[in-house]
């Protein structure tokens, strides 16, 4: 979008360049036309009439050689223009008919030429308001561009952002889990090593019993003669799983609840 954007922008700048270009041709324009129109008053009609007095010579020739200018602008040929200057310096009432008809001649081109500048200054002004217009519709095309490209901007910020809040929710799960995991598996070796010392106090409790047992049948089945050997034996063997029983189990701080 933001490439569509700039090339209506450079749409809106060349139709800009156009137009400046256009205007500055049909000012040129005028300004030859202004210097046309003017001729007639000022050049064709005292030098066809010979107003000017004798004495005022070379501001004749000095206006035969403005309207030769004019005369090679219209696209004259430089034979006809030749004939109308030589008739033009000679005194309205002594010219012949070629003079008469080289004049008449010059000045119809020259009117061909002010009727053509004025459709050119026409054509102008209507290229002109046509390349405005143009300007309009691609300053119009520019807008809509540069809101589609806002809009892409916009949605484009959303996105990201909705991207790093997920991502900072994802990153915080992971951390979340990973350190469980940790808290779990001390935990559950914990509960392990607890489980495997209660099993062994088991065990020996059993084994207690057992000889608990078997202490008290021997003792109802001996007589008055029974002597201290068997009695410190069964002592012995008493001490013994009761030290069993104080290695191996467990402190209070060792086991861990399960939790």
């Amino acid at each position: 979008q933001q490439e569509l954007a700039a090339a209506a922008a450079q749409r809106v700048e060349l139709a800009k360049a156009r137009l400046s270009e256009l205007e500055a041709s049909r000012d040129a324009l005028r300004q030859t036309h202004a210097v046309f129109q003017a001729g007639p008053a000022d050049l064709w009609e005292p030098l066809k009439a010979s107003s000017l007095p004798p004495a005022q010579w070379r501001e004749r020739n000095k206006r035969v050689a403005a309207l030769l200018r004019l005369l090679e602008a219209c696209g004259v040929p430089p034979s006809l223009a030749a004939a109308a200057e030589a008739a033009l310096k000679v005194k309205a009432d002594a010219r012949g008919s070629f003079a008469q008809l080289a004049i008449t001649a010059a000045e119809e081109a020259y009117k061909a030429k002010l009727a053509a500048q004025k459709g050119e200054l026409s054509e102008a002004d209507s290229g002109i308001v046509a390349q405005e217009a143009a300007i309009q519709v691609a300053e119009a095309e520019h807008a809509e561009a540069m809101a589609k490209a806002d809009s892409a901007l916009e949605a484009s910020f959303a996105a990201q952002n909705t991207w790093a809040e997920q991502t900072t929710v994802v990153v915080g799960l992971a951390g979340d889990l990973s350190s469980f995991g940790g808290v779990a598996e001390a935990r559950a070796a914990a509960a392990e090593e607890a489980q495997r010392r209660l099993e062994h106090v088991r065990d020996v409790s059993q084994k207690m019993r057992v000889l608990a047992a078997g202490a008290e049948e021997k003792h109802g089945e001996a007589d008055a003669e029974v002597t201290d050997k068997p009695e410190k034996a069964t002592a012995a063997e008493a001490e013994a799983v009761a030290g069993e029983v104080s290695m191996d189990a467990p402190e209070a701080s060792d086991v861990v609840p399960t939790c």
